[in-house]
């Protein structure tokens, strides 16, 4: 017979409230969901790992409308071939437990897009730093300020090589 505490009846449900409240503190972040979606997903994908509560459903996922299908088919090609470099999509999301959500918690609107490409737990982070270096992101979210301010609430380091080199934003990060 297994042996139950208190403590392991309780930790899985007051770590899912504590990811609720780092959606909820994310969501708060002025353009979170207008330009740093990405950078949401990366945060919240790495609160879970941090957590170890990233588990083999969860997917990263970049939805696209019809006028930008170039980008999904580019996209696509890095995931499936290795060939390019990802881009920007209209929005990012993580899917988890067969539920679309983002800071704002549910995602309900994915079937406004016309195209989704969901990212495997084993490339979803080379995919979403790969990604985070277009050019292309919504400006309105200020990366600067707010990626280290992120790091420091939650705990977590996003990868150096989000930097660019040709740009003032640039990701500063630390090491442990």
């Amino acid at each position: 017979m297994k042996n139950v505490t208190i403590q392991s009846v309780l930790e899985p449900d007051f770590l899912e409230a504590q990811f609720q409240a780092v959606q909820e503190w994310l969501n708060e972040i002025d353009c979170i969901n207008a330009g740093g979606c990405g950078i949401s997903a990366y945060a919240m994908f790495l609160w879970l790992k941090k957590n170890n509560m990233l588990t083999d459903d969860v997917k990263v996922v970049f939805l696209h409308h019809y006028y930008s299908a170039s980008d999904f088919a580019n996209n696509q090609d890095f995931y499936l071939y290795g060939v390019g470099s990802p881009v920007a999509p209209e929005h990012v999301v993580l899917m988890r437990n067969g539920v679309m959500i983002d800071s704002s918690g549910v995602f309900k609107k994915a079937n406004d897009y016309d195209y989704n490409l969901a990212v495997s737990i084993e490339k979803a982070e080379d995919f979403l730093v790969n990604s985070l270096n277009d050019d292309n992101w919504n400006s309105w979210f200020d990366r600067p300020h707010q990626v280290s301010r992120i790091e420091r609430k939650l705990g977590i380091y996003f990868r150096a090589d989000m930097r660019r080199e040709s740009k003032s934003w640039e990701v500063v990060t630390t090491s442990n």
